[in-house]
């Protein structure tokens, strides 16, 4: 059995987007690690040091572009997302739109994905392209 480091095992957040908080049409940038837990509509979202970016469960995206390196998403997002290195869908979440994995993806069986585009970029191994339909 092989033993994985999941990104909720690692979450230390200093940036934070309080629940309260509802932005529209701009750029979030952070650094020492990004939480999300608001409500965001068409932003830009980029960690400016490479740290962490975490999607709370209580945070609600729509439009938006998340750009990092390891990402966690547990809430409400309809995104294009890039994540140079791990990216966690967690069991909370209910996804929709793109996502380009450039290390490890891992994804509860739990979480809701619909229209979901994923894209690994591992150059060593290739590039694989999954879409995640909800079921019939």
């Amino acid at each position: 059995m092989t033993t994985r480091n999941l990104i909720t095992n690692t979450v230390q957040c200093k940036s934070l987007v309080p629940e309260s908080l509802v932005l529209k049409n701009g750029t979030v940038e952070g650094s020492n690690g990004l939480l999300i837990d608001g409500t965001l509509t068409k932003m830009h979202i980029v960690s400016k040091d490479g740290s962490l970016i975490h999607i709370s469960a209580t945070a609600k995206l729509e439009s938006c572009t998340i750009e990092g390196k390891d990402i966690l998403l547990e809430g409400n997002v309809d995104a294009v997302i890039t994540a140079q290195g791990d990216c966690e869908i967690g069991a909370s979440a209910v996804m929709v739109g793109t996502l380009n994995v450039g290390g490890d993806l891992f994804k509860s069986r739990l979480a809701d994905v619909t229209d979901l585009h994923v894209t690994t970029l591992k150059s060593a191994i290739g590039s694989a392209e999954h879409d995640f339909q909800r079921a019939a």
